[in-house]
């Protein structure tokens, strides 16, 4: 079995991780720059110790937020 990219082996393509609070009466969602991680951190390193930090809730999902492709008529 294959491992996870870490984010030094993504960090070109990625603006940071999104951490979404799975708690349905919470939903509180943020976007981390890679600064705030190790280079050797996978999203399941990160999701293992993240916590939302409004209700404090451990049951949150975290996805890489990449960057917009050029031509893809987003911002860059």
């Amino acid at each position: 079995m294959t491992q996870p990219p870490t984010i030094k082996q993504s960090y070109i393509d990625l603006l940071g991780m999104e951490l979404i609070c799975a708690a349905p009466k919470c939903r509180h969602s943020k976007l981390l720059p890679l600064q705030n991680f190790a280079d050797d951190d996978t999203v399941i390193t990160i999701a293992k110790r993240a916590r939302c930090s409004k209700c404090g809730g451990k049951s949150v999902n975290v996805a890489p937020r990449w960057r917009p492709m050029k031509g893809s008529g987003l911002p860059v």
